[in-house]
Parts: C-alpha cells; structure tokens; sequence
C-alpha cells in the first residue's frame, strides 16, 4: 500500500455493515432527513490495517508512507485518469488532516449490533489476498 496519510487514523467501515444500515433506513418508517455518519468500529492506521490484512492471508502486506508526488506518479503510472488521482489525493490529505478518525455510534442505533471490526473484513478477503500475484511477478514473466 503506497498512500501519502502519514500516521493517519481512518474509521474504516465495512461495506456489508453500510449495506446493512441502508437496508434499515430503506425498509423502516420514513425518515426526518437525518444525517447518519457510518463509522467502523474504531480508527486505524495503514501499518495496523496492513498488519491485519497480512495476519488473515499470511502473505506479507505493507504500508509504506509516500509524499503526494510519489503518490499521483505511482496512480497515474497505473494508469489511474488525472480526475481520478485528484480526487484521491484530496481526500488522503483529509485522512492527513485527521477528520476520518471520529468513531460513532450511528451503525449500532441504525441495525441494533456493533459495526463489524476490521479483522473481519481482512478475513472476507483473506483468499482473494492469497490468489494476487507475487509482487514482480509480472516483470519476471518477462
């Protein structure tokens, strides 16, 4: 993971408990225009979401602290459309900033249960991990 957030905390939250919320708020009763800020259960930084992602494949995932530089040239390198790579890079500079570390309770009022950790979704992934190829494979191939 190349990204340029620094030591950033981010409350990541799981697509399926964002579902699950939607779900609710689409099935109950009409709501009053409320404004419902969907959290995962707590805030984690880049190394610790690498460290957990490595623990559910066991195939080495690292996060490496990059400048913005680095970061738009290794995106549009990829091919990543200039738009794209942008917008990217504002929100990290918001995840810099800290204003992705707030935790909340909305998914718990929302559904009834807590939001699911990121363990969870490194585990839901933890095959697909595993079935990338090996970093330079394709160069090798080569």
């Amino acid at each position: 993971m190349l990204l340029p957030v620094g030591r950033a905390r981010v409350s990541m939250v799981d697509v399926r408990d964002i579902a699950a919320a939607a779900a609710t708020l689409l099935t109950g009763p009409p709501g009053r225009g409320e404004v419902h800020e969907l959290t995962g259960p707590r805030a984690l930084g880049y190394a610790e979401a690498a460290e957990e992602l490595t623990a559910a494949s066991g195939r080495e995932i690292r996060y490496l602290d990059v400048s913005e530089d680095e970061a738009r040239g290794a995106m549009l390198g990829a091919g990543v459309p200039a738009w794209a790579v942008a917008a990217r890079l504002q929100l990290y500079a918001t995840y810099a900033a800290g204003e992705a570390e707030t935790v909340t309770g909305a998914l718990r009022e929302l559904t009834g249960r807590p939001p699911l950790p990121f363990g969870d979704f490194a585990r839901s992934l933890a095959e697909r991990i595993r079935a990338l190829p090996a970093p330079g494979a394709a160069e090798a191939a080569r």
